[in-house]
């Protein structure tokens, strides 16, 4: 017999309740002590973590089937647990300690960035511009899906971006980048979890995009680089929901004043990186439209697009030549589209490596 749901604020809720206590008559109970507590949307938390703690579906039909189940003592007292840590407004994914992603369970850990759905569609987004939209079956998308594709995450967090692109390109490899060390193990442990132990595909590292690209030598070129920066601005951290505010950690939510400085570090330090090709001789454009370009993805604030946009086409992050004194190659990056989130808001953007050359002294 499992003891402590005395020494629970809705432990005591659940000793007020008859018994046999079954999970039909606690869930309205936790329901209403999670309203009490102003818990965002009560219902799905309560569903979440009951089924959790009975190991029962989480679906609302599967948690309906089971809502005539008596729980037993130790099944009580876990639901009174993570009800109390919800009541507190420890998000739900905590709590649980996984979270499904792209059709995979993530482990989830504090203060990690919890997985959102509006990545999931960054994933979709990035693999129908290789050419790899899950589902295509013709000859070409095979192709694409089975080219070795060397990928860049900035910003790894718990790994969900790179470990599910890896998932649905079978040779493609992932360097994933970031300054947490919670997210570095997080990632590494996740990915052990997911992808096939024996192909190594996937790597996390601890640094932050100055620090690997300042190294960029060592590192080789990339077809193809992803981000879910650090991208809320100063003013708006702090009225954002406890569950994000308390738990979350802020090197993973704080883009600076304006919500840019990570995503100008990426759009500065980057475009060598990448894979793109010189223009012809003598071409006045950067790139010949349809070429073989590497691609920046990146998750943004709705207010971020058109801002992104105006600052790359005024040439801001446009690199300088190594030799003043002759035509040299330099790199930057084309704006090429911006998409909106599931809620309509502008949230993605795709940018393409481009590569020009300078003129020195020779130019008249």
């Amino acid at each position: 017999m499992c003891s402590g749901l005395s020494r629970s604020a809705f432990g005591k809720v659940i000793l007020s309740l008859p018994e046999p206590r079954s999970i039909g008559a606690v869930f309205p109970a936790a329901v209403a002590h999670l309203n009490g507590k102003r818990v965002p949307d009560p219902e799905t938390s309560a569903r979440y973590l009951i089924s959790q703690a009975t190991n029962t579906g989480y679906s609302p039909a599967e948690f309906s089937q089971a809502l005539a189940s008596s729980m037993l003592p130790c099944e009580l007292e876990r639901c009174a647990s993570h009800i109390d840590r919800r009541a507190s407004r420890e998000p739900v994914q905590y709590i649980m300690e996984d979270w499904e992603f792209c059709g995979m369970t993530f482990q989830c850990r504090a203060p990690v960035l919890i997985p959102r759905p509006e990545t999931e569609e960054l994933v979709d987004l990035v693999l129908a511009s290789l050419g790899a939209a899950p589902g295509a079956a013709d000859e070409t998308s095979a192709a694409c899906r089975n080219y070795p594709w060397r990928i860049l995450d900035v910003g790894a967090g718990s790994g969900v971006l790179g470990v599910s692109l890896l998932a649905q390109l079978p040779r493609a490899t992932c360097t994933a980048l970031d300054p947490l060390p919670a997210a570095v193990s997080l990632a590494r442990l996740n990915a052990d979890r997911l992808l096939p132990a024996s192909d190594h595909r996937y790597r996390a590292l601890l640094c932050d995009i100055q620090e690997f690209a300042s190294r960029h030598e060592e590192h080789g070129q990339y077809d193809l680089i992803v981000s879910n920066p650090p991208y809320i601005p100063s003013l708006e951290l702090q009225s954002l929901e406890p569950e994000v505010v308390q738990f979350e950690s802020h090197l993973a939510l704080h883009g600076g004043a304006d919500g840019l400085s990570v995503i100008a570090d990426i759009l500065r330090l980057t475009p060598p990186l990448l894979t793109a090709p010189l223009p012809p001789p003598g071409s006045e454009s950067a790139c010949p439209p349809g070429g073989q370009q590497g691609l920046l993805w990146l998750e943004v604030s709705h207010t971020h697009p058109r801002e992104i946009e105006r600052l790359v086409e005024a040439g801001v992050f446009r690199g300088s030549g190594s030799d003043s004194s002759s035509r040299s190659p330099c790199s930057s990056y084309e704006f090429l589209e911006s998409h909106t989130d599931l809620f309509e808001q502008p949230r993605f953007v795709k940018l393409a490596a481009v590569r020009y050359m300078t003129e020195g002294a020779d130019r008249a």
